[in-house]
């Protein structure tokens, strides 16, 4: 096997920055402090090992059932830009990916194994070797936004009777997973960083900052609509998360049919880059 792995992010970080943003998923990932005892930084090359021409990383954490296990890259989703990419390179790929796989299933948590891995902002290069090499339970499409810090607006403000706050209460973050379009649980919502938006001392507006650094739940009540409150929400907590590496404060994965959320993320100067799958894959079949 050529995975090996890597304490923390001081061996893997500067190849992902030199990579920036199309790495962006994976170095903010390995930013975030929250970490458990079954998380691990995988790499195809050694830690202060020479590093090769194709190469892929990728954080794995199986601990939390339901949400997001993995976050791969490969250096081909910086180097395939505008050029073909190889047989050759591909066969690299594929070999990386399937033995990143390999290990997941044979390191399962100690409590609470998986029956499948979460594989979360994934480019089509990566999800051409899971979705022909791996059988999978789930494969979700989204449109990746980038939202650079020089391009979120200055300056936002709040129509008369909403005020900023956050989320304080079981009752709100229940809301918050029941409203959403994707599968989350409070558990792993109330430590993430999070603004919300209250009308009568009432929250009618969220968003959430994820592991990965994404902007991800954000919602708005239906009868407070149309007023420009998502994009207004997401531009005052742009604003307040502030630059998180390379001048990118932070990214969304939207879906292609989410109209209102695509306006909402270019209201704030996010900027469509590019495909990305979210797929869940059988370990027991692997």
């Amino acid at each position: 096997m050529t995975i090996y792995l890597h304490n923390d992010g001081s061996t893997l970080l500067p190849q992902l920055i030199a990579q920036l943003p199309h790495s962006l998923p994976l170095a903010l990932r390995i930013q975030d402090p929250l970490r458990t005892e079954s998380s691990v930084l995988l790499a195809s090359f050694s830690p202060g090992g020479e590093v090769p021409e194709v190469w892929t990383a990728a954080f794995v954490d199986q601990s939390r059932k339901g949400a997001t296990n993995c976050w791969p890259y490969s250096s081909l989703e910086a180097s395939s830009v505008g050029k073909t990419t190889t047989k050759e390179e591909k066969s690299v790929l594929e070999k990386d990916i399937l033995e990143i796989l390999a290990y997941a299933k044979a390191h399962p948590p100690q409590i609470g194994g998986l029956n499948e891995l979460i594989v979360g902002s994934v480019h089509d290069l990566i999800a051409e070797v899971l979705k022909t090499k791996t059988k999978l339970l789930y494969c979700g499409e989204w449109d990746k936004y980038l939202i650079h810090i020089e391009d979120v607006p200055a300056a936002f403000s709040l129509p008369e009777g909403y005020s900023l706050g956050q989320l304080r209460t079981e009752e709100q973050m229940e809301r918050v997973c029941n409203t959403s379009t994707v599968p989350r649980y409070p558990r792993d919502m109330w430590p993430l960083r999070q603004a919300a938006l209250f009308h009568q001392g009432v929250p009618i507006s969220w968003v959430f900052k994820s592991l990965d650094g994404s902007m991800g739940a954000l919602w708005v009540e239906e009868e407070h609509r149309g007023k420009g409150l998502g994009k207004t929400l997401m531009g005052l907590f742009l604003r307040e998360v502030g630059d998180l590496v390379g001048g990118w404060v932070g990214h969304v994965d939207v879906a292609p049919s989410n109209e209102g959320s695509r306006k909402s993320v270019e209201g704030v100067g996010g900027k469509l880059a590019w495909r990305v799958w979210w797929v869940n894959v059988d370990l027991e079949a692997f």
